[in-house]
């Protein structure tokens, strides 16, 4: 048995799969939730692992797995609602990829937070994108989405990264500027607009921005965690510019 898997419990098709784990920001998670919960997804799988802390979640009055996929219109949405200890990464990553090529799923599409010092005076972030195979880009920038040309990327979504590149899978990485340790909605609000755009949907975003403080004050804890998870995977090397070579 694989060290971690996606158990299916409901038939889905999905062409598209969005990833969205607790990081920067929790940019990923707020993402993903809201898409749940607007969508009216339907839960199709669960990650089944022995390395996942000993707990459950309690939805409705029914237990159930901190990291789930949902499912609908041939859209595919993973999210955690835990902090993922940094000996999760390889198994999680590669989890999903067999999830996907299972599922024969088209294009991954990896939410995250890209962390700036002047968060507080951005009214609006802007969504930075990078794509595997390099083209795609195109048709990102034609909904919003500006190309990140230096930086560097850790933890799942730089292994998705570099597991499609060697398997010849379409993976987009979406990072909008957020804050570094605190749960961000406008940044999930920048993402979410820009990638309804790309794949056909539309979710009402006031929601993210009016409760944005009933957001951080809900999120804080899976934060702290997570913000300890990150640290320890060094997460901050992100916002540095490689040094492989210049331009």
């Amino acid at each position: 048995m694989s060290i971690a898997r996606f158990v299916d419990v409901k038939e889905s098709r999905p062409k598209s799969l969005v990833v969205g784990l607790p990081d920067t920001g929790l940019v990923g998670v707020i993402s993903a939730s809201h898409m749940i919960r607007e969508l009216s997804m339907e839960e199709v799988a669960y990650l089944d692992s022995d390395l996942l802390p000993p707990l459950v979640v309690i939805h409705d009055g029914k237990p159930k797995y901190p990291v789930r996929i949902f499912y609908k219109d041939e859209i595919a949405v993973v999210v955690s609602e835990i902090a993922l200890p940094p000996n999760m990464v390889h198994p999680i990553s590669n989890a999903l990829f067999e999830w996907s090529r299972a599922h024969r799923v088209r294009t991954i599409y990896s939410i995250t937070g890209l962390a700036v010092p002047n968060r507080l005076d951005i009214e609006k972030p802007k969504v930075y994108g990078v794509t595997v195979p390099s083209n795609l880009m195109e048709s990102l920038r034609e909904v919003g989405v500006e190309h990140l040309k230096e930086g560097m990327l850790v933890g799942v979504h730089a292994l998705l990264l570099r597991d499609s590149d060697k398997q010849g899978v379409d993976n987009i990485v979406l990072l909008a500027e957020s804050h570094y340790a605190y749960p961000d909605p406008g940044a999930a609000a920048s993402v979410l607009e820009c990638l309804g755009k790309h794949l056909g949907f539309k979710v009402d975003l006031k929601p993210l921005l009016e409760q944005a403080e009933e957001i951080r004050v809900k999120a804080r804890d899976l934060m702290r965690r997570t913000t300890q998870m990150m640290q320890m995977m060094e997460k901050m090397k992100e916002r540095e510019v490689p040094l492989l070579y210049y331009r």
